[in-house]
């Protein structure tokens, strides 16, 4: 990423999976974006794009712009910074992820929703999570809400993640040029 290596950087020392890893954190990305929103119409040059199963990054970029070096381009105009947790996981690697996170317990009720997709009240019984009861107009008890299991839960944050700008083809040098520019005032 040839790009950011102009950028004053801060080591930061975070634990991930329990292990020190030494990230590289630079705020200057913040007031980067800032100078780009305020010059370009990122809706005018980005167009949706949805991540199929087992597409990265660079394959993402490669088949856009022919070149796998943009891939730093999908995470700065979708303001993302984690190349593996803020996109989706493919599906095997999904599966082992849920197993790894509930084992046992993937079927288990995570929480429930309602008709409209919002998520309703519950509580737990031991390790069992029971609906809320409702009380209707006429004083009838009512239990309303659809279960979401942990597996469930762990599939939509996924496929939530699916969902992303990128910048279209015919504007990605106009993007470079700007942001290059932009890099002398930062």
């Amino acid at each position: 990423m040839k790009y950011f290596n102009k950028f004053p950087s801060i080591v930061y020392n975070f634990k991930i999976k329990g292990k020190d890893s030494p990230i590289i954190i630079t705020n200057m990305m913040i007031r980067l974006r800032m100078i780009l929103e305020n010059k370009l119409d990122f809706e005018k040059i980005t167009t949706d794009f949805v991540i199929s199963d087992n597409e990265n990054l660079e394959s993402i970029s490669y088949d856009l712009y022919e070149n796998t070096i943009y891939h730093w381009t999908i995470l700065f105009i979708n303001n993302r910074a984690d190349y593996i947790g803020d996109f989706p996981l493919s599906q095997n690697a999904l599966d082992e992820f849920v197993i790894s996170k509930y084992g046992d317990n993937a079927n288990a009720v995570h929480h429930y929703v309602d008709n409209r997709g919002n998520i309703v009240g519950g509580y737990l019984v031991g390790s069992e999570l029971k609906l809320d009861q409702y009380m209707g107009a006429d004083g009838e008890t009512l239990e309303t809400g659809t279960p979401v299991t942990n597996e469930e839960y762990e599939i939509q944050l996924n496929d939530e993640k699916r969902y992303i700008k990128v910048i279209h083809p015919d504007y990605i040098a106009m993007f470079i040029t700007e942001f290059e520019k932009a890099m002398l005032n930062v």
